[in-house]
């Protein structure tokens, strides 16, 4: 009896970030496939709506039949449809923008929220416009001494008279609700690609992780009083035992039977055998090791008899240990590529809202001096 304990090792960092990484992956990427399903289920009859029917003659006059005045078919059916894509599937993408502007700082987020908001707000409030112009046009004598034959005489040209007149085909269904819809459900769509790549990468890392067998048979070296040091070449001879892999230390020989996987890095100390490398050089034809070569743990011993390897590297300092580490650090790290979208988003978001501002203070400064053409105000 050797006397001594099986010790069981506590699970390593790497084990536990696999783990919580592949449950979290595995929980974020079916949040975005759900968002993404509901999302794909209301933009798609948007889109059909704004881009398609329209261009069926019978389907148009269908479409902009009024359900009320100022309020279509087309204009009701957009508005339902958008409602919950914008306020409840793209919520997160709100959130998010209204933090990073609390920190004081802009990102993708703020601008795709900035934009879907802008154009469901114009288009609801160019609806209630239309609903309220229709009703207004239709008690007001303005409408049949503002417009001619066609609609082209202009009494005085008054952009006021203009203004009264009420066309839901051409003025009041001017909304940009599918804008909202489709720009969610594909930013969605690539949140949903980005979650499926890094399930894929815990994956990967779990099934690196895999590759390090939980236990190794040691070879305990011969000792007596005034004996020289055992030769390491004669520990097919030595007696042997299983312990946890975790236990193992450099100058340790260890047991490797056929079929079974490398514990850790070392050198052949005896024995000779065909090694299956595959996992670290890619090799498809297990490479012939004995004597004097390097092999590396999580490898298999594929030939037909067994080895005795010394242990030379092992724990953290193992080669699958150190590519485990490198791809749980790539996932957890961002890349250089979003790292640099992030400094130009920041840059980026407020030029474009400085730039967006400009152009409708200089539109609606245009409109208010009445500095635009006259046919500019027939469909304003």
């Amino acid at each position: 009896e050797l006397g001594l304990a099986l010790a069981l090792p506590p699970p390593s960092v790497e084990a536990d970030l696999a783990e919580r990484s592949a449950r979290d992956g595995g929980g974020e990427l079916r949040v975005w496939a759900r968002r993404f399903r509901w999302c794909a289920l209301l933009s798609t009859p948007t889109f059909l709506l704004s881009m398609v029917l329209p261009y069926f003659k019978g389907a148009h006059a269908l479409l902009h039949a009024e359900l009320a005045p100022g309020l279509t078919l087309t204009a009701a059916l957009l508005w339902g449809f958008t409602t919950p894509v914008q306020f409840v599937l793209g919520g997160h993408f709100h959130a998010h923008a209204f933090a990073a502007l609390r920190r004081g700082s802009t990102n993708m987020d703020v601008l795709v929220s900035l934009s879907t908001s802008s154009a469901y707000v114009y288009s609801a409030v160019s609806v209630l416009a239309g609903i309220a112009s229709a009703r207004a046009a239709r008690g007001s004598p303005l409408q049949h001494t503002a417009l001619g034959a066609g609609g082209v005489g202009l009494e005085a040209h008054d952009p006021a008279l203009v203004l009264g007149h009420h066309d839901p085909v051409s003025e009041h269904d001017s909304h940009f609700f599918e804008t909202a819809a489709m720009l969610i459900t594909f930013v969605t769509l690539g949140k949903l690609v980005e979650a499926s790549a890094k399930r894929q990468t815990s994956e990967a890392l779990r099934a690196l992780i895999a590759l390090a067998p939980k236990y190794a048979i040691r070879c305990v070296r011969p000792s007596s009083p005034g004996a020289p040091p055992a030769d390491e070449a004669q520990a097919a001879g030595w007696v042997s035992e299983e312990c946890a892999c975790a236990l193992l230390e450099r100058g340790d020989v260890v047991k490797v039977l056929p079929g079974a996987l490398l514990p850790a890095d070392g050198m052949v100390v005896s024995g000779s055998s065909r090694v299956d490398q595959s996992m670290v050089t890619g090799e498809f034809v297990p490479v012939a090791r004995s004597e004097g070569d390097s092999v590396v743990g999580g490898t298999l011993n594929a030939g037909g008899a067994p080895l005795f390897v010394r242990v030379e590297a092992c724990g953290d300092e193992s080669a699958l240990a150190k590519i485990t580490q490198l791809v749980g650090a790539a996932q957890l790290s961002k890349p250089p590529i979003q790292a640099f979208a992030d400094a130009v988003s920041s840059v980026f978001v407020p030029l474009v809202l400085l730039l967006a501002v400009a152009t409708w203070t200089g539109w609606f400064t245009a409109v208010w001096l009445h500095a635009l053409p006259r046919h500019y105000y027939l469909h304003a």
